[in-house]
């Protein structure tokens, strides 16, 4: 988990990989819960502190509509689907949405809505106790964003989908997905 922490995303804007650092310092300084731990007093983590997961990449398998359908709702005219923590654009539905809306990719609104994600993302999910959300933290790249601007109204449901299939190579995969909706 070390060595996966140190791999972690590299890049982008210098506010990012802050809050990726001290995400990682916190994961390393906090470990995995126990079940000494009071909100995990009956869950035992240990097989996963002990697994070695892979981090999704380019390499992860691919998601086709038809794999979708039993997980999908029919009547959802807007949907995002993020696949092994990536945000599938084929596979998802934004067009038509009300005028002012944002919905995609994270990784790509980190740059183009840079003013919306600077502010929000990361303040909510408060790593400094919790070893899950800063293990997350520091190794999230991709994952869903939502902006639905005040005063916008969506009339129809947005469905958001996350999907895992497994990796190309061998051995299990572990995906840190974020989603951020400003709403």
């Amino acid at each position: 988990w070390i060595a996966a922490i140190e791999q972690r995303p590299q890049g982008g804007p210098r506010w990012l990989q802050d809050l990726r650092d001290r995400a990682a310092a916190r994961f390393v300084a906090l470990g995995f819960p126990t079940v000494r731990d009071e909100e995990w007093r009956y869950t035992n983590v240990g097989p996963i502190a002990a697994a070695e997961f892979k981090p999704t990449g380019a390499d992860a398998a691919h998601a086709t509509e038809a794999e979708l359908a039993g997980y999908l709702y029919s009547d959802a005219a807007h949907r995002i689907v993020v696949v092994n923590g990536r945000f599938a654009a084929e596979l998802s539905r934004t067009a038509n949405l009300p005028e002012g809306v944002r919905v995609g990719s994270l990784a790509a609104a980190v740059t183009q809505e840079a003013d919306v994600v600077q502010r929000y993302l990361g303040q909510l999910a408060e790593f400094n106790t919790r070893a899950f959300t800063a293990l997350n933290t520091a190794l999230a790249f991709d994952g869903a964003y939502v902006h639905i601007p005040d005063g916008i109204v969506l009339d129809q449901p947005l469905h958001i989908l996350f999907v895992t299939t497994g990796s190309a190579t061998s051995g299990p995969i572990m995906s840190n997905a974020r989603t951020l909706i400003v709403a």
